[in-house]
């Protein structure tokens, strides 16, 4: 309405936020794999041979199709062999793309000064380059606080709390602390038994349920990396909580609460977690979340169901459908319970 331009991240964007944008700028890996209007980005990935599934949520898509571990499902070209298309091919076919040959020649003219507003002050030919926005949009967020803002001390405690926790994780289990040539530590999840009282097949079958843990929550090639803190260094955010749901697995439960573990985390993240939940369900553990705005596939990742529940419509957002449902059940109970006084 004020002919401005608004540039926004969003975490799980839900499939109506994500139709509010005009325009779709795809990073991966550090490279611009899509920069244009939001209704021809599907149109280039399928140029690609890629297709986003009719129940599939396009942010999930668009994060996930990049990926080596979850691009091959998207191929959509079955009379050629797929080969995985790197982020490197996606940014060049870009380049070729009618979007992307628009985009530079946009680029190419210099910029108007006249339509610069009063109080923006520059000295050069263009306004803002590729680089300086990527730099603006990565930096981070604690180096950007005024140091005396109360902003900036909530953040630091923030920090401070997860190195705490982050603490007390480490406590919970036995670990190997082992130096290394640029200083820190590393983990080893060894679980909790002091060894002298087990046999050498006890020990041995504990030893092989450690790794089994490891495995099923994808942290295998990671097993000698610095486990540091979340958002600041070591492993990152997504890394820490599939760290955190291995200690506990290393206790052997039965029954598991999770409370918001995709909490925080991008859309690609939260999808990585969330196989994470499903592969300890499929071990024969009950798990319970509790999930803000899950995404369509997080949502179908769950088992219960409630009868006489009209289904969810395709590309609508889970998390809207229930409280819709919810709310309608509410108001057919308030409406159906008669006045006090009344003769009906």
């Amino acid at each position: 309405m004020l002919k401005g331009t608004t540039l926004v991240s969003l975490l799980q964007p839900a499939p109506e936020t994500y139709d509010l944008f005009d325009d779709i700028i795809l990073l991966s890996d550090g490279q611009i794999v899509y920069q244009g209007p939001r209704e021809h980005v599907l149109g280039f990935l399928e140029h690609m041979g890629f297709k986003c599934p009719e129940r599939k949520g396009v942010a999930d898509f668009l994060q996930e199709v990049t990926s080596k571990k979850d691009q091959k499902q998207y191929w959509a070209c079955k009379d050629e062999t797929y080969s995985f298309v790197t982020v490197s091919e996606f940014a060049e076919a870009f380049q070729s793309f009618h979007v992307g040959q628009r985009l530079e020649g946009e680029l190419a003219l210099p910029f108007d000064k006249t339509k610069i507003h009063p109080a923006t002050l520059t000295t050069r030919k263009y306004g803002v380059s590729k680089k300086e926005l990527l730099k603006a949009c990565t930096s981070r967020e604690l180096l950007l606080m005024k140091r005396n803002s109360f902003v900036y001390f909530f953040k630091l405690m923030q920090i401070i709390v997860m190195a705490l926790i982050t603490m007390t994780l480490f406590l919970r289990t036995d670990m190997h602390r082992n130096s290394i040539p640029d200083g820190g530590i590393y983990i080893e999840l060894r679980g909790g038994f002091l060894i002298g009282p087990v046999t050498v097949e006890e020990a041995g079958q504990k030893e092989m349920f450690i790794e089994e843990v490891t495995e099923l929550v994808e942290l295998t090639p990671l097993r000698k990396a610095i486990v540091g803190l979340p958002g600041v260094n070591g492993l990152a955010t997504e890394q820490h909580k599939r760290l955190t749901i291995a200690v506990e697995l290393v206790a052997n439960p039965s029954i598991i609460f999770m409370d918001e573990p995709t909490s925080g985390l991008d859309t690609r993240a939260a999808a990585i977690v969330m196989r994470t939940v499903r592969n300890t369900v499929d071990t024969g553990r009950t798990v319970v979340c509790t999930i803000h705005q899950p995404s369509i596939d997080i949502f179908e990742a769950f088992d219960e169901g409630i009868e006489e529940v009209g289904k969810i419509k395709d590309g609508y957002n889970p998390a809207t459908w229930m409280l819709e449902i919810t709310r309608n059940k509410a108001r057919i109970t308030e409406l159906s319970t008669p006045c006090p006084g009344s003769k009906c």
